[in-house]
C-alpha cells in the first residue's frame, strides 16, 4: 500500500503526470481535516500523507493518506470521506471482518479480495451493501446493473428496507422476544447480521421492540380517542405539544372533521378531565375536541405493514429469551 502511495503525482489536473488532483471544495477538505484528526487524537497511525500539501494553488491539494489501526467508531471508520484516503482496519478472521464491514450505517457498495471463491461468495452473500465487487476496487459498477444501498442503509436511493428486513420485522411482530440465534438459523443469515439489522431498524425509527398491554386490564379504566380542531397553520406544533404528554400514546394529523386524533390513556375520569380541561385545552391552536371512549378492546394488534411469511410459523415450543 506504501509503495503505491509514493507513486501518486498530486498536481494539476491538466498535467499528464498528474494522478491526483485537488479536492471538489473548501468542505470536503474540511471534513477530510476532522476525519483525520479523530483517529490521529485516538493512536491511529498515518502512515502517508494526513494533510494538505502546501505551495500548492489552493487549500484543496490533499495528500494521497494512509491510515492504519483505524478505530472501528472513528469518523474515518463511519463516514464518507471524500477524500484520498485509505483506512486500514484488522480483522482476526473473516467472522470479525464481516462484522466490522456491516457494523456502520454505509452500505452503497463493497469489495472483497481473496483467492478462495468460497470466501468471495460468503462475503458477497453476507456484506451488507447494494453491491459486492470481487478482485476490484469499488469504484467500478456495471452500469447495467441495479443500484443501490442495501437496505435502511445512509447511502444509496430507493431500498428502505429489503426482503430480509422485511422477514425479520414480520417474525417481531409475532414474537419480539424470539433470540437472534434462532431468527439467524431460520433466515439462513448470521446472528451478528440479524443483531445489526434489528439495531438500524431501530435507530432508523422503523422498529420499536416493546411490551403491548390492553390498558383495560391493567388499571387504566378510561381509554379514549380525542378528535381536535386547531387554528389553521397550528396542526403541527399543536401534535408536537400534545406528543408531549405521557397519557398520550398516538398522536396524528388527519383529514377530514378533525384535524388531529390523539389516543389517551387516563387511569380514571377525574385524571382524563384533567387532562382535557386543564392541558389540552392550554395548548395554543387547540379550538374544539370530541372525546370517544373505548368500552371494550377487540382486536389490539401491530402486525401491519409487513405480509404474512413462513417465518410466523417458527416452532412455538421454544423457550422465550430476550434477543441477542
Amino acid at each position: 500500500m506504501l509503495r503505491e502511495a509514493e507513486r501518486v503525482v498530486l498536481g494539476d489536473p491538466f498535467d499528464d503526470k498528474t494522478l491526483l488532483g485537488p479536492l471538489n471544495n473548501e468542505s470536503v477538505a474540511a471534513k477530510m481535516d476532522r476525519h483525520m484528526d479523530d483517529p490521529r487524537a485516538r493512536g491511529a497511525r498515518i502512515l502517508a500523507g494526513g494533510r494538505r500539501r502546501a505551495g500548492m494553488p489552493t487549500d484543496l491539494y490533499y495528500e494521497f493518506t494512509v491510515v492504519d489501526a483505524v478505530p472501528t467508531d472513528s469518523l474515518l471508520s463511519r463516514e464518507e470521506s471524500f477524500g484520498p484516503v485509505v483506512p486500514i482496519i484488522t480483522g482476526r478472521d473473516e467472522d470479525d471482518l464481516l462484522r466490522t464491514a456491516n457494523d456502520d450505517k454505509l452500505g452503497l457498495q463493497g469489495a472483497v479480495f481473496t483467492r478462495s471463491m468460497t470466501s468471495a461468495f460468503r462475503f458477497i452473500e453476507q456484506m451488507e451493501v447494494g453491491q459486492v465487487v470481487v478482485n476490484e476496487s469499488n469504484n467500478w459498477w456495471d452500469i447495467n446493473m441495479p443500484f443501490g444501498g442495501a437496505g435502511a442503509r445512509s447511502t444509496g436511493w430507493g431500498r428502505p428496507l429489503d426482503d430480509t428486513d422485511r422477514r425479520i420485522i414480520a417474525i417481531l411482530q409475532a414474537d419480539g422476544r424470539r433470540p437472534y440465534s434462532q431468527l439467524a438459523e431460520h433466515l439462513g443469515i448470521p446472528a451478528s447480521s440479524v443483531r445489526y439489522r434489528v439495531r438500524r431498524l431501530e435507530e432508523n425509527g422503523v422498529l420499536q421492540i416493546v411490551g403491548i398491554a390492553n390498558p383495560l386490564t391493567i388499571g387504566f379504566d378510561r381509554f379514549a380517542m380525542v378528535g381536535i380542531k386547531v387554528r389553521p397553520g397550528t396542526a403541527r406544533e399543536v401534535c408536537r405539544r400534545l406528543g408531549e404528554l405521557p397519557e398520550t400514546s398516538y398522536v396524528i394529523m388527519t383529514a377530514g372533521q378533525y384535524d388531529v386524533m390523539a389516543e389517551v390513556i387516563c387511569r380514571d375520569t377525574e385524571h382524563f378531565t384533567d387532562l382535557v380541561n386543564e392541558r389540552m385545552h392550554h395548548i395554543d391552536g387547540i379550538t374544539a375536541t370530541e372525546s370517544f371512549f373505548v368500552l371494550e378492546v377487540h382486536k389490539l394488534a401491530y402486525g401491519w405493514g409487513v405480509d404474512q411469511v413462513e417465518s410466523l410459523s417458527l416452532d412455538p415450543a421454544v423457550p422465550a429469551e430476550p434477543p441477542g
